[in-house]
This record gives structure tokens, C-alpha cells and sequence, in this order.
């Protein structure tokens, strides 16, 4: 009799196990995958917050500047701030996703690159329009 119970026991347990392994593996996936696509509109609205304050900056004129404070986003693996572009790459699992917002005007890297603040969550950025031999320009760099 305690064999008989002992044996029923077991097999409940396998299958109960049997059946919550998928069940979990499949809710990790979709949770991932949820995350991948909140990071991506994160990012798209992060690009296009600082285009906007750098076209803005551009109309104002030489000497204008502007710190702002924006949300980098989880699974942040470059940013490029050159020409008229800031491009956001992250790293998802269907591979890199560039994720591009493109100014009015020239903008470059200035003395701390955006990429060295490299990390989610809130970082100050620095925005400066610059007048010089090479031309107008917004420079764009980590306020700390």
C-alpha cells in the first residue's frame, strides 16, 4: 500500500512538472520579448527628444545651450551622434537594432561622448551650439 503511494505521488509530481516547464519557458519568452519592445520605443522616443532640443538649439543661434535629461534605455550598445543623425544601437535578440533620429543641422560628439554614459535609466545631456572655422554645429555630450 505505501509502494502504491509512494509510486502515484511520483508520477504527479513528473507530470506536474512535465506541464509547468513549458508553461514557464513560454512566459520568459513573451516577458523577453515585451522587454525588447519597450526598450526599442524607449529608444525611439530618447532620439528623438534630443533631435528635437538639437533643431531647436540650431534655430536659436550661436552660443544657445540646453542640458536635458533623458531615459537611456536597457540593452543600450552604442550611441553615434554624427551629422545630422543620433543613432541608438541595441542589442536584442533577432540581433542589433539601430534605432535613428535626424536633425535640421550638423551635430557632433563633444568633450564626454554620449557612448561613455553607456547604461539605462536618467542621464543629463549637454547641447551647445557652436559657431567656428568649421562651421555651425550643436555638440552633444554627457553632462554627468
Amino acid at each position: 500500500m505505501k509502494g502504491q503511494v509512494a509510486t502515484e505521488t511520483l508520477v504527479l509530481a513528473g507530470f506536474i512538472i512535465a506541464f509547468s516547464v513549458p508553461i514557464i519557458f513560454m512566459l520568459y519568452a513573451a516577458t523577453n520579448m515585451r522587454t525588447e519592445d519597450v526598450a526599442i520605443e524607449q529608444a525611439g522616443v530618447t532620439t528623438k527628444a534630443l533631435v528635437d532640443e538639437a533643431n531647436e538649439l540650431w534655430v536659436q543661434g550661436n552660443g544657445s545651450a540646453r542640458i536635458v535629461l533623458v531615459n537611456f534605455p536597457d540593452r543600450l550598445k552604442n550611441i553615434t551622434v554624427e551629422g545630422r543623425e543620433i543613432v541608438f544601437t541595441l542589442d536584442t535578440s533577432k540581433g542589433p537594432v539601430d534605432i535613428v533620429a535626424v536633425g535640421f543641422g550638423n551635430m557632433t560628439d563633444g568633450i564626454n561622448p554620449l557612448w561613455k554614459s553607456m547604461g539605462s535609466g536618467l542621464h543629463a545631456v549637454n547641447m551647445t551650439n557652436k559657431w567656428d572655422g568649421s562651421g555651425k554645429r550643436i555638440e552633444v555630450s554627457y553632462a554627468g
